[in-house]
């Protein structure tokens, strides 16, 4: 098949072959550039459309853009959820670290405020509490939980730890007032001892059957003996300063109680004495 040239640039192209060869290229049609870019055809081949020169020049930017943005995305940790934090908490407590446990609760409580999860989130910090000798503290959030989940999972545990809280607030420790010493001192308020004794009670009516019924009931029975020696030492107290009157309110209260029989009688004595003081006046 002829080439599909006129005769007339043919001749043109031999003239000038004839003056200077190598000026002329060889015969045949313009080659085609096989890539898929824009191309512009010419007498001497193909070059780049100028938007293809522009891609092109900004393709390193691109690509540096593409890395930082990737760098960036890496370093970004992703802040954990509620159930996450919890979770590690729980995990804390497991090793004993009550501290760090507390750090990881911290402003938990509002973020779980009327959910289910808040129930265990309240639970948790009144156990970190408890194991940190916050006592007060402690008491309060096993408090909110019985109060807000009232028939939650650890509905028990907490009902049992809370009695076990108001033992702990005195100041002595509990093993000043059930070995070392006999009687608490007279002048030494017994009122978390008394509240406690009565949530002791409380969680043996609830829970007869609780993992911890059998210490609840020594200790509630414990709790009300020191109890009635506390104010009987009190009775004796007055009396010996010659306050007949307060001395024998205190151990008729004492008689009218749920004291032991033992107690209930050395209270009997001590109006039996404060009545005959009076009648000797």
């Amino acid at each position: 098949m002829p080439w599909p040239y006129s005769n007339a640039r043919n001749a043109d192209r031999r003239r000038r072959a004839a003056v200077n060869p190598g000026s002329v290229p060889p015969a045949g049609p313009p080659t085609a550039s096989k890539s898929r870019n824009k191309t512009t055809r010419s007498a001497t081949g193909t070059r780049r459309s100028p938007q293809l020169k522009n891609m092109v020049s900004r393709l390193p930017i691109l690509f540096l853009l593409s890395i930082f943005v990737v760098s960036c995305a890496s370093n970004i940790k992703r802040e954990a959820g509620p159930s996450e934090k919890l979770a590690e908490a729980e995990s804390q407590v497991s090793k004993g670290h009550y501290t760090e446990a507390l750090n990881s609760l911290d402003g938990l409580e509002t973020l779980t405020a009327g959910t289910a999860l808040g129930g265990d989130v309240k639970f948790l910090l009144g156990e970190v509490n408890f194991h940190l000798g916050k006592y007060t503290e402690a008491d309060s959030y096993y408090a909110s939980y019985e109060s807000n989940y009232p028939d939650g999972p650890h509905a028990s545990e907490a009902l049992y730890k809370r009695a076990m809280a108001k033992v702990r607030e005195i100041r002595k420790t509990v093993l000043y007032f059930f070995g070392i010493r006999k009687v608490i001192p007279a002048d030494r308020d017994i009122t978390p001892i008394r509240e406690a004794r009565l949530l002791f009670t409380q969680y043996l009516d609830r829970f007869p059957e609780g993992e911890h019924a059998a210490e609840a009931s020594n200790m509630a029975d414990t709790l009300l003996e020191k109890e009635g020696l506390h104010e009987l030492d009190i009775a004796s107290f007055y009396l010996k300063k010659g306050k007949t009157e307060a001395a024998i309110s205190r151990a008729s209260a004492v008689m009218d109680g749920d004291f032991s029989p033992e107690i209930r009688e050395k209270a009997g004595l001590i109006v039996q004495q404060a009545k005959a003081r009076m009648d000797s006046q």
